[in-house]
């Protein structure tokens, strides 16, 4: 079931939020709903692979959000 702070988020996403607001509430769905360790989470990363940055690894796993 998702918690009230998850819908919250869900809602402040939806709106028109700057760059900032919306990778905080990115970070903080990764750690409420996937059990993310905040240590284990790495924003806006340059890769030689891509033209720009990753939005969001964890490990081995690769998160982009439009």
């Amino acid at each position: 079931m998702t918690s009230q702070s998850t819908i919250d988020v869900l809602r402040h996403l939806a709106g028109k939020s700057g760059h900032d607001e919306v990778k905080a509430d990115f970070r903080q769905l990764l750690i409420d709903e996937f059990g993310a360790e905040l240590s284990a989470l790495d924003f806006e990363r340059r890769v030689p692979e891509v033209r720009g940055r990753l939005d969001a690894l964890i490990g081995r796993t690769i998160l982009e959000a439009k």
